[in-house]
């Protein structure tokens, strides 16, 4: 499921349906930090902000990947 939502948002975005690619990367940051497919959509769903112009959101989200990231790092090292 994780793969098919990291899809779904990168064909909106290539299709430059930027609102809707949105949705699925949202969805994706809330799992698991560990999967990889989560990883990768917490950089593009900042991206896909930018492309919106919403730059004030896209930075929250940046550092709330960091955060994620912060967190994988902690539970691999345990």
């Amino acid at each position: 499921a994780n793969k098919a939502l990291l899809g779904y948002g990168w064909a909106a975005l290539s299709a430059q349906f930027y609102t809707e690619s949105l949705r699925p990367w949202q969805a994706l940051v809330n799992r698991d930090p560990l999967d990889a497919n989560v990883q990768e959509a917490l950089l593009a769903l900042p991206y896909s902000l930018e492309k919106l112009q919403k730059n004030a959101q896209a930075l929250i989200a940046y550092q709330g990947a960091e955060t994620h990231f912060n967190l994988a790092l902690s539970q691999v090292s345990n």
